[in-house]
């Protein structure tokens, strides 16, 4: 099965047993070349869906199978979006650092949270989204991310702030940072 998931990855091979398609009762994807990811379309998505892990299933179809814009979604419970409840991405394929340090996209970042935060992080679905709400254009950017200063500043809520950042933001990079820090050393 091994060199099968490969052909179906890789080559493209149609998938003749795909246990997880991401239309409800397997319809065809409506805009197979649509990229949903930098570089990747939902094709791919489906055939990694496909070949990967089974208890992902419900995690692919939750997520690309809305943004790869299934006419029929398979519902699922408890579903973690990172614009919030019942809000899509404005734009899945915004690139973003995930929290390993490495780039990664929205909708990734979206699929990793819905995989389990204990397989990829140990972050939780309310931690993903406040990491990454704001990154991936579900809010407006603050004022201070607008027009970012060297000196740092006091928010309107009297937080510091470091050079114009926001709190996330802030967090984002002391987090990259550490990553770099235990990597080099």
């Amino acid at each position: 099965t091994n060199i099968r998931s490969l052909g179906v990855v890789i080559c493209g091979c149609p998938d003749l047993s795909n246990p997880c398609p991401l239309c409800k009762n397997g319809a065809a994807l409506p805009n197979p070349g649509l990229e949903v990811q930098p570089g990747i379309t939902c094709q791919t998505l489906g055939r990694s869906a496909s070949v990967d892990d089974l208890s992902f299933c419900p995690a692919y179809q939750s997520t690309a199978g809305v943004y790869c814009q299934c006419k029929e979604i398979i519902q699922h419970e408890n579903v973690c979006r990172i614009c919030g409840e019942d809000k899509l991405l404005p734009d899945p394929t915004i690139e973003v650092f995930n929290d390993r340090g490495e780039v990664s996209s929205c909708i990734r970042v979206e699929l990793e949270a819905n995989i389990g935060g204990d397989f990829f992080t140990n972050m939780t679905c309310a931690e993903h989204q406040v990491m990454y709400e704001e990154f991936c254009g579900c809010v407006e950017k603050s004022k201070a991310t607008q027009s970012p200063s060297m000196a740092p500043q006091t928010s309107s809520a009297g937080k510091i702030t470091l050079f114009g950042m926001t709190n996330r933001q802030t967090k984002m990079i002391t987090m990259l940072l550490g990553f770099c820090l235990v990597w080099v050393g």
